[in-house]
């Protein structure tokens, strides 16, 4: 099965209450790789999440593109293929592509790999120091 690799930036922790930003797509086997700003008629965002992904709101929806152009770029982007989604942290991105592109996730498969939960696993084994974690 392939490996989708994928990163969002949001506008919060929250999958419910905070817009999807931008989501980052990448095929390894593949090279291929889509992103994409994703616009919201109004966006939910909290000054803090703004400020730790460096986004500028009105620069962001100038580039950006409606969810629904969004999903449709996604699905051919993914040719109706499974994926497995990786992703470091990967459970926090794929509540907002659940939530906001649930579309999308018809070409998940079940299983994820996250590179959080590596990096813990390898930590708490002394393999790696702390600091990389």
């Amino acid at each position: 099965m392939r490996q989708l690799w994928l990163d969002t930036e949001t506008g919060g922790l929250s999958a419910k209450e905070n817009s999807l930003l931008t989501i980052g797509l990448f095929i390894p086997d593949q090279n291929r790789s889509l992103e994409l700003k994703i616009k919201h008629e109004s966006y939910h965002v909290s000054p803090v999440a703004l400020k730790v992904n460096n986004i500028d709101l009105e620069d962001h929806d100038r580039d950006a593109i409606p969810v629904r152009e969004a999903t449709l770029m996604i699905k051919d982007f993914l040719k109706n293929e499974k994926y497995i989604p990786c992703g470091h942290n990967v459970d926090f991105d794929l509540r907002f592509i659940q939530e906001q592109l649930p579309y999308v996730t018809e070409n998940f498969h079940y299983g994820k790999i996250c590179t959080k939960i590596i990096a813990q696993f390898l930590m708490d084994q002394k393999k790696i120091p702390k600091e990389l974690g």
